[in-house]
């Protein structure tokens, strides 16, 4: 290791501390752990003691992007970009797993820090080009969320549409009683919690109909066309590029609803439907029917297929899967949970019939105004997903898309 005092570090290190000078003279290899602020300083008090047979590697991060195309011009020794995305949390061996490292510059220079260096650390370079290309290696660490900018905008219309919408439903229009007045579905008191559920609820819902949603689409569209080699549309493209994130996204509204479903079913007082309930709601221990247990029973079932799917999302889980396995997690038990959530749904707004102001089915169009009861709207876009990907699943028509998709 170089330094500019070799006796002045109070640091324990495992390796001999010498001068830069000293260091250069003996290294090929060098990387430069100096600031970008520091290069230019750097070149002109060691220009002679680099030559072309050194190989700098500059793995420093800033602002202004351009850092290695700046040093390049001032010094003899190829300039290497790289190992500016590997955290000093993996270098000390706290972490298993590592995106691969990406390196730009001469071809020379990168087989030498991937031979000394990278394999060493037990992590596989990524060789993206000339030096040219290190001007947007510079930028990735300083990206924000730019990969979610647009699921989270999705999110946030659904929210808000399901938001609206409950709101109205529950909080401003009235039903009739049994007695002949009428009253709202819940009093405003009820909107942080009761409503809010439903509303989280139905979001996490539509959301995970939406992220499996484009796939059925890009299915369909080779069936049609007959190939998979043809692109898709860019808004096509996007939206299936999005799916991670919209997956994550609703599988967090879902957790905000599972917790917000527990704190209300602490408290029997709070159950008002007949689908809690087995008995008066006026007994001393009201609980819920048999319909209303196999509604929960499906939504615990729900959240627990994907808490397996949001997991194996995770790169250092899914680098331990094969493709299939991973596919597997992914397609087939993301359709199994969609599918509970449905039958949950399905099941909690079907057993109604003994209440005239409730969701039931049958009283679908009993309101003012003839509003779909939220629940009901909310089972669309997952019930749509669930009917076309059985349809896909026929034997006809899966050994046809795959036909299609083997030849590709």
């Amino acid at each position: 290791m170089g330094s500019r005092n070799p006796g002045s570090s109070s640091f324990h290190i495992d390796c001999p501390v010498v001068s830069i000078s000293e260091c250069l003279g003996t290294s090929s290899l060098v990387i430069l752990a100096i600031p970008c602020d520091a290069h230019a300083d750097f070149a002109a008090q060691y220009e002679d003691l680099l030559t072309s047979n050194h190989v700098l590697v500059d793995i420093s991060n800033s602002q202004v992007p351009g850092a290695a195309m700046r040093l390049q011009p001032k010094v003899k020794a190829q300039v290497i970009k790289s190992m500016n995305n590997l955290s000093a949390y993996f270098i000390e061996g706290h972490s298993q797993a590592h995106a691969p490292v990406i390196m730009t510059g001469s071809r020379q220079g990168k087989i030498l820090l991937q031979e000394r260096v990278l394999s060493y650390l037990g992590v596989v370079g990524a060789d993206m080009g000339p030096l040219e290309n290190s001007i947007r290696q510079e930028q990735s660490p300083f990206n924000l969320f730019n990969k979610w900018m647009l699921p989270l905008f999705c999110a946030t219309i659904i929210w808000l549409f399901w938001f609206i919408y409950s709101l109205i439903w529950f909080h401003v229009l009235k039903y009739p009683r049994e007695d002949g007045t009428k009253t709202v579905y819940f009093p405003w008191r009820n909107l942080p919690l009761n409503t809010m559920n439903k509303v989280f609820g139905m979001s996490c819902f539509t959301m995970f109909g939406l992220t499996y949603l484009p796939g059925v689409i890009a299915a369909v569209i080779q069936l049609v066309r007959g190939t998979a080699k043809h692109p898709f549309h860019w808004f096509l493209d996007t939206w299936m590029k999005m799916r991670k994130q919209m997956g994550l996204i609703a599988f967090w509204q879902l957790t905000v609803h599972m917790v917000m479903t527990s704190c209300i079913l602490m408290s029997p007082s709070y159950f008002l439907y007949p689908v809690y309930l087995q008995a008066d709601p006026d007994t001393a221990d009201p609980r819920m029917d048999a319909l209303g247990e196999t509604s929960m029973l499906f939504a615990i079932l729900s959240y627990a297929t994907y808490l397996v799917v949001a997991l194996v999302s995770v790169p250092s889980i899914a680098s331990e899967l094969s493709w299939r396995e991973w596919n597997f997690c992914q397609s087939k038990l993301g359709l199994l949970g969609l599918i509970f959530g449905f039958a949950h749904v399905g099941l909690l707004n079907s057993n109604y019939s003994e209440c005239i102001w409730c969701a039931s089915w049958n009283k679908m169009w009993s309101y003012p105004g003839d509003v779909v009861p939220p629940g009901w709207v909310s089972i669309g876009v997952p019930g749509l997903v669930i009917l076309l990907r059985f349809i896909l699943a026929l034997p006809i028509i899966s050994h046809k898309l795959g036909k299609i998709r083997a030849s590709s």
